[in-house]
């Protein structure tokens, strides 16, 4: 590999595709120049979008475009063959170059879009400066998915509601790295009628726009799969005295969104309850096909608190959860017959023998968010019941300001555990995750999530490590228990080279960038829990840490952080390169990271064994005076980056996390 986006070599063709393919040979010492092309397809006109596609990228490296079938023989010819009979997996495509031109054979409309969006990748690869002469090796590609269903689901609800815009443009990267189906996570911002005093200050998704993100998604082979939690996450509507009879507890119950006791999970003793999902239901499935997926939620229920107590004691939680679920799977089948339930599978593992009694076409979703996280025991049990599910890892983003690189490659696929310059160690500890053990046992689909927990704090290209390795993983499960190297670097250089050929595009250099802040938390040296000490600091700063004794950081370890956040924003400040909403994005993560860092060296030496809040009197009156005005200036830049990407709804909510941190340091 020459650059991050420079030429590479045949032979390392297949480290460079994105994701890779199952099977790819090439001949290096042959090739076919393209000057001027002709597209052919025997069905008669191509498929719209593949066809603009690839006629757009055809443009953008100056190859000249002909429509006469019969042109002069200096024309490659593109052949197009769609046969359902050829291929035995959905999604199937065949990718030829050779001396007669360029063939695709697809078994559907979606093999189609990712066949041409590979020959798009080979393209960018072996001309990424869109010369006028382009080469492409004689190749041969058979392709097929790992997992039938390779889905991106992004949290909408805490607080960011992103933009039309950004939803397009997520769209349109999701469809290039071939992930099929998409998830907006709902508890309250989607603008069911009659129900605006829930909805009224969030910029929710409309109806119209709904069907116009499904009209876009379709396009490109994407399913966009409706969202709506439905028994626990509800106190955004429980909250409200319009609903709060719905309530399993109506006094309100601690859990962890809230600083305060809210209502938090309906009464599934109530048939109200029923009457109310239903209502919902019915308008958020009228923006899709009735040939569906949904996503009901269901995770993290609290039962046994309030109006469920005397079930819960006499037939145990378990029941009284699956009694409910029940009872909403059969709503749907009578009113919506041809959805098929999606539901989050945390509470229903923690009863294994309630399994078998689950419904036979509802899908389990099984996720965990941690490299250790045990897929195999999990997925095992759910095949061994013959219930479908997906494996669920995610980016690891959330809960972290930057991210936490390490952890997400280790939860979405495999990894040893070696975090860099930290004082925990966790050598020779192999954690084969959702891609390796999903694979194994069966799992129909593969769902990389995106959370935005406690006011979603972390900007739009933390996740992007993500998102990238979800799409290599899903689709080729194979390579997650491999190594991906190109001429023998190492995985964190693939995957930075792979981020900016691929993701940052325009914004080069920006891959090595983002991995740094994204593992800004391993130098820390603090390991918790689906968060970052640094994040945790800032986020309940002056309240008690609860943090262990053995997780609490060294000064040493913390000013490592320090100057290695420091060089990240070094080489930002003197980037001029790419998508100018990418870099200050950047930027401002950078930022965010390098006050936290400051703040953890000002505040921790005060903590007694991680359980008492210390005294902000303790903190210096210089020191306090430079962090509030250094956070002073981070706000006004927050709320721009914000509104970069997201409606204004929500932003108030995650922005009063940081000015109640300011107001606690003046």
């Amino acid at each position: 590999l020459m650059s991050s986006q420079g030429p590479v070599e045949a032979s390392d063709l297949l480290c460079c595709l994105v994701p890779s393919p199952q099977h790819l040979r090439v001949d290096p010492t042959s090739s076919v120049s393209l000057s001027s092309v002709a597209l052919r397809y025997d069905g008669g006109a191509w498929p719209p979008f593949p066809y603009k596609t690839l006629t757009d990228a055809f443009r953008s490296h100056n190859i000249k475009l002909h429509t006469d079938v019969e042109s002069e023989a200096d024309v490659v010819s593109v052949y197009l063959i769609v046969n359902e009979s050829l291929f035995a997996i959905p999604e199937s495509y065949n990718l030829t170059i050779d001396k007669r031109g360029i063939s695709i054979l697809s078994r559907d409309q979606a093999g189609v879009m990712h066949a041409v969006f590979t020959l798009c990748q080979i393209m960018d690869i072996v001309d990424p400066n869109t010369g006028t002469d382009v080469s492409l090796p004689f190749l041969r590609i058979r392709d097929f998915p790992s997992f039938r269903y390779r889905g991106f689901m992004l949290d909408i609800s805490r607080d960011k509601v992103p933009t039309m815009e950004t939803l397009y443009y997520l769209v349109d990267m999701l469809a290039y790295l071939k992930y099929n189906e998409l998830q907006l996570y709902t508890e309250h911002t989607f603008a069911y009628e009659g129900h605006e005093t829930v909805w009224s200050d969030s910029s929710p998704i409309t109806p119209d726009q709904m069907r116009d993100l499904h009209a876009y998604c379709s396009l490109r082979a994407i399913t966009l799969v409706p969202n709506q939690n439905s028994f626990g996450h509800l106190h955004r509507w429980l909250k409200h005295a319009k609903y709060t009879h719905l309530a399993e507890h109506e006094g309100g119950v601690r859990h962890p969104f809230s600083p305060v006791p809210e209502p938090y999970c309906l009464d599934p003793l109530d048939p109200m309850s029923l009457s109310f999902l239903g209502g919902l239901y019915d308008q958020m499935l009228a923006c899709v096909p009735p040939q569906t997926r949904f996503n009901i939620g269901f995770d993290e229920v609290e039962l046994g608190l309030g109006k469920t107590k005397k079930a819960s004691e006499e037939h145990g939680e378990g029941h009284v959860y699956l009694d409910f679920l029940l009872k909403v799977y059969n709503l749907l089948k009578h009113s919506h017959p041809g959805v098929t339930p999606q539901f989050w599978g945390d509470i229903i593992l923690q009863h294994p023998s309630l399994v078998p009694d689950l419904p036979k076409d509802a899908i389990v979703l099984e996720w965990g968010y941690e490299a250790s996280h045990p897929f195999d025991k999990n997925s095992h049990a759910l095949a061994d019941a013959a219930i479908p599910f997906y494996v669920c890892p995610g980016t690891s983003s959330w809960n972290s300001i930057g991210g936490r690189v390490h952890n997400a490659l280790g939860n979405l696929r495999w990894v040893t555990l070696l975090p860099l310059g930290s004082n925990f160690q966790f050598e020779g500890i192999y954690y084969r995750s959702a891609a390796v053990h999903g694979n194994a046992h069966g799992a129909l689909g593969y769902l990389v999530t995106d959370w935005g927990d406690h006011g979603h704090w972390q900007t739009l290209p933390v996740s992007f490590p993500g998102i990238l390795l979800g799409a290599q993983f899903s689709w080729n499960a194979n390579t997650a228990s491999e190594t991906l190297t190109i001429n023998k670097q190492d995985e964190y250089n693939w995957l930075a080279n792979a981020l900016d050929r691929h993701v940052f595009k325009e914004s080069a250099n920006m891959g090595e960038i983002v991995l740094a802040l994204g593992n800004a938390y391993l130098k820390a040296g603090s390991y918790m829990s689906n968060q970052s000490i640094l994040w945790r600091i800032m986020m309940f700063f002056g309240d008690r840490p609860n943090i262990p004794q053995t997780s609490l950081p060294t000064l040493d370890d913390l000013q490592s952080a320090l100057d290695f956040v420091a060089d990240a924003q070094s080489r930002l400040s003197s980037s001029s390169n790419g998508n100018v909403i990418v870099l200050e994005e950047l930027k401002l993560t950078a930022d965010m990271l390098h006050f936290a860092c400051r703040l953890a060296i000002a505040y921790l030496p005060h903590v007694h064994n991680g359980e008492h809040a210390p005294s902000l009197s303790s903190l210096g009156t210089e020191e306090r005076a430079s962090l509030t005005d250094t956070l002073a200036s981070l706000i006004p830049r927050y709320t721009t980056v914000w509104l970069s990407r997201n409606r204004e709804g929500g932003m108030s909510d995650s922005v009063a996390r940081l000015r109640r941190l300011r107001s606690l340091l003046e």
